[in-house]
């Protein structure tokens, strides 16, 4: 999964550290991304609002998925709707009537 600092990401595991203490986020909850440091080889993410007691003040990138808008559902498989003005990559279908 790609992270960009400034995205807003959403917390999906508010579980127990590796060390089995309680993590500062709130499962659920909108973060924006402030750094990207790679720890021990894995990717982490600093996020604002949720100290960490971790000196890089990061968190296992696993823990977050990218934050998305409820306001329009768009299939994977076919795009947007045809009448959307949002991105679509498909060809516009034009019915021929003969």
């Amino acid at each position: 999964m790609t992270f960009k600092i400034g995205m807003k990401v959403v917390c999906v595991d508010a579980g127990l550290d590796y060390m089995g203490l309680p993590t500062n986020l709130i499962e659920g909850l909108v973060y924006t991304v402030e750094d990207i440091p790679l720890i021990h080889g894995r990717v982490a993410l600093v996020v604002a609002g949720a100290p960490s007691w971790h000196p890089t003040k990061a968190y296992r990138a696993s823990r977050f998925r990218p934050a998305v808008s409820p306001k329009q559902q768009v299939s994977f498989t076919t795009g947007a709707p045809r009448d959307s003005d949002q991105w679509d990559n498909r060809r516009k279908r034009v019915e021929v009537v003969s």
